[in-house]
């Protein structure tokens, strides 16, 4: 515990947060031994929280559900790819950023959509940018920020907006803002529009990726003490 930095107001606090990470630290152990997981746990800063103090921290959002329109999934671009790879790691390619925390604020609607801009911006240009999630949250148009959002709302943004600023010029401070939308886009050239990949085809999936990154919703249940790996949870 010490090596995450954890501190308590008293003793009982700590006595019980103490409890909650013997018990996860057990639980991390059972998975790791099983040999079933696409995953490894590990022991990180979110150990000494309950799942269900951990999704209500950092896995909350106030946004409905979101099924993909059948006109957006028509405008896949992928549908008719041959000879598709088996794999494909972006990372190899420099078309990948570090991973980021979003901490407190509910803002991964945001890094997804930063995420895959980024990637295929990097594969036109062959320069890999850090862009800024913060651009997002503060300026789009629906006001989604820290509570949830949707990810087209935030390709949509970036299309009306004409680009998106460097994380350099507009940082993340895991808070929603005012809007700074003065400041010069750091995107090579425009994205134009975006579309969807047909729900469960896993086939469309794989050619999606085998061209750019692309973004998904992952459910947060299951990924709190994650190491490496594939968490296993449902993907939409």
């Amino acid at each position: 515990m010490a090596a995450h930095g954890f501190s308590y107001e008293n003793e009982k606090v700590k006595e019980i947060r103490y409890q909650i990470f013997k018990d996860n630290v057990e639980y991390i152990e059972r998975h790791n031994q099983e040999d079933k997981h696409m995953c490894k746990l590990g022991i990180n800063e979110f150990v000494d929280l309950t799942n269900e103090e951990f999704l209500a921290k950092y896995a909350r959002s106030s946004t409905p559900s979101f099924k993909v329109p059948s006109s957006n999934q028509s405008s896949f671009e992928y549908k008719y790819m041959k000879n598709v790879p088996a794999s494909i790691d972006w990372r190899d390619h420099n078309a990948v950023t570090l991973v980021e925390a979003q901490r407190g604020c509910g803002s991964c609607w945001a890094f997804a959509v930063v995420a895959a801009i980024e990637g295929v911006e990097a594969i036109r240009s062959g320069k890999l940018t850090q862009l800024s999630e913060q651009h997002v949250i503060d300026c789009n148009e629906y006001h989604e920020g820290c509570k949830g959002g949707r990810m087209d709302h935030g390709y949509e943004f970036v299309r009306k907006n004409g680009g998106l600023a460097s994380d350099i010029d507009y940082p993340y401070v895991a808070t929603q803002g005012a809007c700074a939308n003065n400041i010069p886009s750091s995107l090579t050239s425009k994205i134009t529009g975006f579309s969807c990949i047909p729900n469960n085809n896993e086939t469309a999936l794989l050619a999606a990726v085998a061209n750019q990154p692309v973004t998904d919703f992952v459910s947060g249940t299951g990924t709190r003490n994650v190491g490496y790996g594939i968490p296993d949870t449902d993907i939409g």
